[in-house]
């Protein structure tokens, strides 16, 4: 009796086993790749060596593509249909359809900032721009020219010789990566709230949680209670995170990743 009473509790154990959430879906290669991001229907972004920036679908589908000599300083396509890029040089302000065709384009006002290193878009239509010259930070309503809030980063905690090369502002913390990978989370008056130990290439968020890339581990950080977890896939240079894909990004290949997690509210 008992070896049968144990063979119905493993044969119960299996049939409520959660299934496989990820499943290698497939896979593609590109030109030298540089930075790769995603926007909130899990299009894949990549942006090449050769200043060119492409669109992909879920499954690896070339949706549109964006032919120019130089990359954005920022490229930021969260907020759909709207593609935002920032140029550090000219200061120029550009908006895309989904299409890569230009909408609307602006130059920062030289009073805003002396050295506007950054610019990324905010969740209610507005821009924080990063003046690398004091470390401040200006909230800006740029269409109407004005500066709505100012702030300082903790530059003793950021050290004085930070170079940040991408900022991007979620559930009210802003975030920054350095050229070092070193990621950074500030809360809205500039106070560094934590700095993360390991080096990243990319970083974006999932839900309530931040994800990024180290090696073959892909992380999960919770911005309310900093807890952590972790996924073990391919190892990559760039992971992104949708609710229904992973994509793991090399120099020159991109590995897709069927994904079934609970899908998460969006917070933005």
């Amino acid at each position: 009796m008992p070896r049968y009473f144990a063979l119905i509790l493993s044969l119960l154990f299996f049939l409520n086993a959660p299934a496989q959430a990820i499943k290698k879906f497939g896979e593609f290669k590109t030109d030298k790749i540089e930075n790769a991001t995603v926007d909130r229907l899990g299009n894949l972004f990549l942006e090449f060596s050769n200043g060119q920036i492409k669109k992909y679908d879920p499954n690896g589908k070339v949706l549109a593509r964006l032919k120019s000599k130089s990359l954005p300083t920022l490229l930021e396509p969260w907020f759909h249909p709207k593609i935002f890029a920032y140029y550090k040089e000219g200061q120029r302000i550009v908006n895309f359809n989904r299409n890569f065709e230009i909408t609307d384009e602006d130059k920062l006002d030289p009073s805003v900032a002396i050295e506007p290193t950054l610019i990324c878009p905010t969740n209610d239509n507005k821009f924080l721009v990063l003046d690398e010259a004091d470390f401040s930070i200006k909230k800006l309503d740029l269409y109407n020219h004005r500066v709505l809030n100012e702030f300082s980063l903790d530059t003793l905690q950021l050290g004085k010789h930070t170079d940040l090369v991408f900022m991007r502002e979620y559930l009210h913390l802003i975030f920054f990566s350095d050229k070092t990978g070193k990621l950074i989370m500030a809360n809205e008056l500039g106070k560094i709230l934590k700095q993360f130990p390991d080096p990243v290439q990319n970083f974006g968020f999932f839900g309530e949680e931040l994800f990024y890339l180290l090696g073959d581990r892909l992380v999960f950080f919770d911005l309310y209670t900093a807890k952590t977890r972790e996924l073990k896939l391919s190892a990559g240079r760039f992971g992104i995170v949708t609710d229904e894909r992973i994509f793991i990004v090399n120099e020159k290949k991109v590995t897709i990743y069927e994904y079934k997690p609970d899908k998460p509210d969006d917070p933005n």
